[in-house]
């Protein structure tokens, strides 16, 4: 299935699809008893909108690739954030990776429990937008914006690049390389185990 005008298309039906769905511009959006598919979703254009609605979607394979996903619950096998916006609810125990030089921005309050993998661009909290119960690692070249949120996480990686702003507790951090110039709070280990460089930037409370 494949969306690519400008206009606005609406999934109402108890869809059994198990394709692949692609989102390239203008808008698809979900309501009543509307699904998606059990196989992946790509959204990918600067104009391609994806709305849930009030919906509680589970696909496959999820990419943003470009784009905006707003309302609803999104829970997917696996997520690949490359750029854009997401305002959906993200849920589940699936593996989230930011593996491109883009900006996700994320404001919704979501519910992961699955690893959070940053190892290019940025991705960037606002609003109500919420991390993930599970690990996180920050790699390369990328950067974790906590912006004024305060995230709890499970084990935090910090192996090259930088986590700014906001507050972050986790069970433990692990710091190899790097800047944390976010406030680092909590009771957890806190351990430098490499022969990189670590900077710690923030007012930590730990």
């Amino acid at each position: 299935l494949t969306k690519t005008n400008v206009g606005l298309a609406t999934l109402t039906g108890v869809n059994t699809l198990s394709g692949i769905m692609n989102i390239l511009a203008g808008s698809l959006e979900v309501s009543g008893a509307g699904l998606l598919t059990s196989g992946s979703v790509i959204v990918n254009g600067p104009t391609a909108v994806l709305t849930l609605g009030s919906t509680t979607q589970g696909v496959g394979a999820f990419r943003l690739a470009d784009g905006l996903v707003q309302n609803g619950t999104l829970s997917a096998a696996s997520f690949g954030m490359e750029n854009g916006q997401v305002s959906a609810v993200l849920s589940g125990s699936a593996a989230v990776t930011k593996s491109t030089g883009g900006v996700v921005t994320w404001t919704g309050a979501n519910t992961l429990s699955g690893s959070i993998d940053v190892n290019a661009g940025m991705l960037v909290l606002g609003g109500a937008g919420t991390l993930t119960s599970g690990s996180v690692t920050v790699s390369g070249t990328a950067t974790l914006m906590l912006g004024s949120t305060s995230q709890s996480v499970g084990a935090f990686r910090l192996a090259g690049g930088a986590v700014d702003a906001g507050t972050l507790t986790a069970t433990r951090f692990g710091l190899e390389d790097g800047v944390a110039s976010a406030q680092l709070i909590g009771s957890a280990l806190l351990t430098k185990s490499t022969s990189g460089k670590a900077l710690l930037s923030g007012a930590n409370a730990l």
